[in-house]
Formats: structure tokens, C-alpha cells, sequence
């Protein structure tokens, strides 16, 4: 068995808690991936976003509409968009956690720490002060912030504004629908509009324990679906899948290549992976994280 049974089970039975309204919502109370502020995760954070920087350039930020796909527990880049000139920043995640907590008050505080003067005193001149990040918003002024705790597979984007920057860290492959959120992305992002991802492909959670990374590809569809469809696992697109779908819903994207396995690994997985990995090709398969980045192309139609 290339997989736990036990394992397996232990998945199912949080999934269907997860599915359970009141266990949901005390689950989204308490903080997942964020349990506590210190000046490491905050240079983490720092570092994600002088990658998104250095990649889509200062301008994107100056005076535009900024969209983070599934910042999770806190916001630190929304200050950082914000400190660099976007007009507003909006989140959009189904699993939104206590952005205005203890905890993620203490992550801005430590952000702050990495940004020059300049950022933040281009907040101050604005009205915002850094330290009190994230600001009330029931003042009378355009809000600078909104947050949006849903998916982006059911956003409701008649009613959301088009942005000019949506980015992503280590969301995408969390999508539960993934065509559908992509089409919604090409509505939500204007023509000429630029997309940032970063991808993690690989094993999540006690998945990377095991010995093989492509371990999890081996596992029944309808059994995967069962064991975190309200969890938010990977959804196991693989890369050129996904950049195929960002083409069809109007994105032009390049793509670096991060983490791979060895071709080892995925040939001696291979007779035991599901048939629609088993087929393709090593090279795609070897993929285990990547960085995309593009643009909405102006003339493109997203299929719905």
C-alpha cells in the first residue's frame, strides 16, 4: 500500500467534523498556520513580499486596486500594498482568520520592522498610521481595506472591483474548484492586469512524512475529496494543468520552477499513481513548486 489506511482515516473523520457548522466556525477562531508573532516569520513575510516586488515591479502597487488570494490568518501584506501606493487591498479567502487578533497585530508590528521609511511614510502622508494597522474604516474616508471571506470559486465578482495586481502564496493548489476560480480571476482582474502565484505542489501536512513526495497521487479521487474537501487540501492539480487552465481563462504566464523530485522517485511510483497522473509525462510530474507570473491578456474571454 502506497498509503496509511490509517492515515486516510484520521483525514476523513476532521474532514466531516470540518463539515459540521459549529465545529467549523470554532475552528476558524483559532489560528491555523499563524500561532504566534516573532521577527523570523516576519522576515518570512517580508521576504514573499520583496519577491512579489522584485517580480511585478513598483508600479502595479501605485494607486491600484491590490487582491490576495488566501492570505489565511493575517494580512502583513495588505500593509506592505498598501505602504507601497495601492489604492486598496482586498482579501479574499473561504478560511479569513482573526486578521485584527493579538497575534496578528504582533506580525504587522514585526513586519514593520523590514520595511524602509519611505513605505511607511508614505502610509502616515495618507492618514495611516502603521502602528494601528488594520485601521477602522468607519470614518467617512474610501476604505482602503476589504475583506472578503469566501472563495474564489464563489466570488460574487459583478459586485467586487476589478483589481490591477492578484497574487497568491501557496494557494492555489488549496483551490476546490480550480477552473472555476481561475475564470472568476480572469473577471476580477483588469485587461492588462498582472497575476503573481506562488505554487506548492508537493505532499501538505503529514503527506510529506512519507517517503515518496508523489505518495498522495496514488490515493483515490473520490476518497481524496472525502478526506479534506472542507479542509482546504491540495487539490493535486499538477503544473502544466494549472497553467493550462490560467491560458483558457485569459492569462498569459511564465513560470520558474522551484522544488523538483528525481525522476527516480516518480518512476517508482508511477504504476501506482491514479491514471490521469500516470500518464503524464516525468518531467511535469517532478514539478513540486513553482512561481507564476502573468498577465490578462485584453482581448481574452474566460470560459464560463
Amino acid at each position: 500500500m502506497v498509503y496509511r489506511l490509517r492515515h486516510c482515516a484520521r483525514d476523513l473523520l476532521c474532514n466531516a467534523l470540518m463539515g459540521v457548522p459549529a465545529v467549523r466556525q470554532a475552528r476558524l477562531r483559532r489560528p491555523r498556520a499563524l500561532t504566534r508573532s516573532s521577527p523570523d516569520l516576519a522576515r518570512t513575510y517580508w521576504e514573499q513580499f520583496a519577491r512579489l516586488l522584485e517580480a511585478v515591479g513598483p508600479d502595479r502597487f501605485s494607486g491600484g486596486l491590490v487582491a490576495e488570494v488566501g492570505p489565511g490568518d493575517a494580512i502583513p501584506n495588505g500593509l506592505l500594498a498598501l505602504a507601497m501606493g495601492a489604492r486598496r487591498y482586498i482579501a479574499i479567502d473561504r478560511f479569513l482568520g482573526d486578521i485584527t487578533g493579538p497575534i496578528a497585530r504582533g506580525l504587522y508590528r514585526d513586519v514593520l520592522a523590514y520595511a524602509p521609511p519611505c513605505m511607511l511614510e508614505g502610509l502616515r502622508s495618507r492618514g495611516l498610521d502603521p502602528e494601528d494597522f488594520p485601521w477602522d474604516q468607519g470614518d467617512g474616508r474610501p476604505p482602503v481595506l476589504e475583506l472578503r471571506s469566501e472563495g474564489l470559486e464563489w466570488l460574487s465578482t459583478h459586485r467586487a472591483p476589478r483589481v490591477d495586481l492578484l497574487f497568491s502564496i501557496a494557494t492555489l493548489e488549496h483551490l476546490l474548484d480550480v477552473p472555476s476560480a481561475l475564470c472568476a480571476m480572469g473577471d476580477l482582474v483588469v485587461p492588462g492586469g498582472t497575476v503573481y502565484h506562488e505554487v506548492d505542489y508537493g505532499p501538505h501536512a503529514d503527506w510529506g512524512s512519507y517517503a515518496n513526495p508523489l505518495s498522495f497521487l496514488a490515493v483515490p479521487d473520490r476518497l481524496w475529496r472525502l478526506s479534506g474537501s472542507n479542509r482546504g487540501m491540495p487539490n493535486r492539480f499538477r503544473h502544466s494543468e494549472l497553467m493550462h487552465s490560467l491560458a483558457l481563462s485569459g492569462f498569459r504566464c511564465e513560470a520558474t520552477i522551484g522544488r523538483r523530485c528525481t525522476p527516480d522517485q516518480v518512476e517508482a511510483l508511477r504504476p501506482k499513481l491514479l491514471p490521469r497522473f500516470r500518464h503524464l509525462p516525468s518531467v511535469d510530474l517532478q514539478v513540486l513548486s513553482a512561481t507564476i507570473v502573468g498577465t490578462r491578456e485584453a482581448d481574452a474571454q474566460p470560459l464560463t
